[in-house]
């Protein structure tokens, strides 16, 4: 009994000392979930804005965005550079980075990267499932990689000082940018595929580059990068089990959390994706099998617990629980030739 309440007293200690980012939220946000965000021990969120849409349909989920983070002043505060991220977590608010799950905005225009970085955008996705201008996605049958527009896009990215997030690209588009890139590049919400062989999950020769290079993977809650029967709920260990596989790889820099848990979305929202079925749950499936234990961003510390109960040291536990995502970030933006 006291062994136990030891552990569960570290557990507290880590998860409150770490600054914690959950680096793929993409959950809609209302009053009850910013009030659960901020009491979960997240400190630090990439919010996804915009995935789908081109320019014009970008910039009004922005302003969609800009409206609901001015009704939680006192919770969320946006944030541009890294050192910011420090001072609001101090300052005991929720730091926000504004991210975009797709080049799709950009309209193969990179006059408009810049456009979109004044905006506040720090992390960009280069593509989705399929191909695009930029490269190809993780679904596409024939694998071409990066284009010769997408390595300009690299190098507009990285001359801005934007984080280059490879989920959801192919394995050539992946070790394509992670070459290209002159700064580490991210995963942010992935799994192993070594362990679950879903298309979306991430090959172990793509993690050793991506480590090799700086990168770092976040590990997600999402059923189908954790188990393969998608009519069985995975549970927090599962997710647990793709950090010690990425962790025994490449170390335990490369590792974090980028949870893309999607509270609150609706049947049309996942709809409108078009989702492939096999590769992705169906409506009832993904509702009916979230992870145990990760159902919601309050229960976040469960990988705190996770961690700990595996025998990661302290040091460790926090830079998988954020540090190593803000290593990156603190690189990217504190190159910018802006």
């Amino acid at each position: 009994m006291e062994r136990v309440a030891a552990e569960d007293s570290r557990v507290l200690t880590l998860h409150h000392r770490a600054l914690i980012v959950d680096a793929c939220n993409t959950a809609e946000w209302d009053a009850d979930y910013v009030a659960r965000l901020h009491g979960s021990g997240v400190k630090c969120v990439w919010k996804t804005l915009a995935s789908q849409h081109g320019p014009l349909g970008t910039l009004r989920d922005i302003a969609h965005w800009l409206e609901i983070f001015d009704r939680h002043p006192d919770t969320v505060t946006p944030v541009r550079r890294a050192e910011e991220i420090a001072q609001v977590a101090a300052a005991g608010r929720v730091a926000a980075v504004y991210t975009l799950q797709h080049t799709r905005p950009f309209d193969e225009d990179l006059g408009l990267v810049r456009v979109f970085y004044e905006m506040g955008i720090r992390v960009v996705q280069l593509t989705y499932n399929t191909r695009c201008a930029v490269g190809d996605g993780c679904l596409e049958p024939n694998d071409a990689g990066l284009s010769a527009l997408g390595r300009r896009m690299v190098a507009a990215l990285n001359r801005l000082g934007v984080v280059i997030d490879l989920s959801h690209g192919s394995r050539r588009t992946a070790l394509d940018a992670i070459d290209a890139s002159a700064s580490p590049v991210v995963i942010s919400h992935a799994n192993a595929h070594a362990l679950v062989a879903n298309p979306r999950n991430v090959p172990d020769d793509v993690i050793r580059a991506l480590a090799a290079a700086g990168g770092v993977i976040g590990i997600d809650a999402y059923l189908p990068h954790l188990s393969q029967d998608l009519d069985k709920a995975p549970s927090v260990d599962d997710m647990i089990a793709h950090v010690d596989h990425v962790v025994q790889l490449v170390g335990p820099r490369h590792v974090g959390f980028g949870l893309d848990l999607g509270e609150g979305r609706t049947l049309a929202q996942y709809l409108s994706y078009n989702f492939p079925v096999g590769a992705y749950p169906s409506w009832e499936q993904r509702q009916k099998n979230k992870t145990r234990g990760l159902e919601r961003i309050d229960q976040f510390v469960n990988l705190t617990r996770g961690l700990v109960a595996r025998g990661y040291r302290d040091d460790d536990v926090v830079a998988i629980l954020g540090g190593n995502f803000l290593r990156v970030f603190e690189h990217a933006t504190g190159v910018s030739s802006v």
